[in-house]
C-alpha cells in the first residue's frame, strides 16, 4: 500500500512539473498587431501558434516566455528547431508569429 501511495505522489509531482507554466491570454490587440505585421494573421492563428508552441516545443524541453528573445533570436531558434521537431513551414510560421507578437507585447 505504501508503494502505491509513493508511486502516486511521484506521478503527481512529475505531472505538475511537466505542465505548461505559461498562462498567456491572446487578445484582439495582439491580433491587430499581428495582422499589421503578418497579413492574414488572426486571433485564431495566434492561438493556434501558441498551441503548436506548447505542444511541439514543450514535448522535449521547458518553454521560454515569448518575451525571452527578440524577433531575430526567435527566428533563429524556431528555424533551427523546426526540423528536429518535424514541423512543417506553416506550423513554423504560426509558432514564430505567436512568439514575436506576444513577446514584443509583454516586454517591460
Amino acid at each position: 500500500m505504501k508503494n502505491k501511495i509513493f508511486t502516486a505522489c511521484i506521478v503527481a509531482i512529475v505531472m505538475v512539473a511537466c505542465a505548461p507554466k505559461q498562462i498567456i491570454t491572446i487578445t484582439d490587440v495582439h491580433a491587430a498587431k499581428a495582422a499589421t505585421k503578418y497579413p492574414g494573421a488572426t486571433l485564431a492563428s495566434l492561438q493556434e501558434g501558441k498551441s503548436m508552441y506548447e505542444g511541439n516545443c514543450g514535448k522535449c524541453h521547458g518553454l521560454k516566455k515569448p518575451s525571452a528573445y527578440n524577433e531575430e533570436q526567435w527566428g533563429k531558434h524556431v528555424a533551427r528547431m523546426a526540423p528536429k521537431a518535424k514541423i512543417d513551414k506553416h506550423t513554423e510560421d504560426l509558432i514564430l508569429q505567436y512568439l514575436v507578437i506576444v513577446g514584443s507585447s509583454t516586454k517591460p
